[in-house]
């Protein structure tokens, strides 16, 4: 019995040693590919109490006593309604900021990475659709909650951060265009209990309009009826008519266009191995082409990057 009881104790002391090594590996690895030229900033809900502090922070990987290491800037909940009160309702945008994000700035053409931690109402693809669309480029992202929540203050919060460490404002229609979006993107997840097929839904439709191929409101209602068939997702006329006024925004954007498909690469190449036949001409065969030699996919990293509550 004790040469037993030494093995399972044995046992536990390695999986607590790999599990340290996991977490340790991961919070090294989003400064591996970080531009120097930046500073790390941090954005805080400004309604944490302390034991929720310490949980978000752990969760971001950061220790307490090296937060001085960090920018810190922090997101209130009278600017989540700012930002978020035209598309969602107060029991969704809560009454306390919460969520909390980590915003590391990489070298260019790193793309946009994001994971998340306690949010629940949209997935990391969603999220990065949104920050792409609001203009953010090159970056690793981090959010945390110290419960589960609707995960909607984050992009604020991330938002906030990147403008702060670019010193660049964002521009007011592009951060419009993305709160609409995952919005948008948070509602249909919830009608198809689908959520990565609603991202590359959304991924699907930019890649056209970013290749200059959708210019009317019914070439674009067309990109959106064939890419929703494709995926196997049913759209109510409503929906459609959602789809369309976002993209109809998205088009509008002074994005630079070449930089969507980098951005963006992780969402683009999963919706490339989803069985349908890459050699097409069109969307298909520019994925393929675009995205040969590329990591598996992004599903490791962030499933929501809001967070409040």
């Amino acid at each position: 019995m004790q040469t037993i009881s030494k093995k399972i104790v044995s046992l536990l002391l390695a999986m607590l040693i790999l599990a340290s090594t996991g977490v340790v590996a991961f919070a090294d690895a989003i400064y591996d590919d970080a531009d120097e030229n930046f500073d790390t900033y941090i954005s805080l809900g400004a309604d944490l109490s302390k034991s929720q502090k310490e949980k978000v922070l752990d969760l971001l990987g950061v220790d307490e006593d090296d937060l001085d290491e960090f920018i810190t800037v922090t997101t209130t909940n009278d600017e989540e309604y700012q930002y978020l009160g035209d598309y969602l309702s107060k029991s969704v945008i809560g009454k306390n900021a919460l969520s909390s994000v980590l915003v590391v700035k990489q070298k260019e053409g790193h793309g946009i990475h994001v994971q998340t931690h306690n949010i629940s109402y949209c997935t990391s693809g969603m999220y990065e659709n949104a920050l792409v669309t609001a203009g953010i480029t090159d970056a690793e992202v981090v959010v945390a909650a110290p419960m589960k929540i609707s995960g909607t203050a984050a992009l604020v919060g991330v938002m906030k951060a990147y403008s702060a460490m670019t010193g660049e404002t964002m521009k007011e229609e592009n951060v419009d265009t993305a709160t609409n979006e995952l919005v948008v993107s948070g509602e249909l997840a919830e009608k198809i209990s689908d959520p990565n097929r609603i991202e590359q839904l959304i991924a699907m439709i930019k890649q056209k309009i970013s290749e200059g191929k959708l210019e009317t409101d019914d070439e674009i209602k067309e990109a959106i009826v064939e890419s929703a068939k494709i995926l196997e997702i049913e759209l109510s006329d409503e929906d459609i008519e959602k789809l369309l006024d976002l993209m109809k925004k998205f088009a509008s954007l002074d994005l630079d266009w070449s930089t969507i498909q980098t951005q963006l690469e992780g969402i683009y190449d999963q919706v490339s191995k989803m069985g349908v036949d890459t050699n097409d001409q069109g969307l298909w065969n520019a994925i393929s082409k675009f995205f040969t030699g590329i990591w598996d996919s992004i599903s490791d990293f962030f499933a929501g990057l809001f967070g409040q509550k």
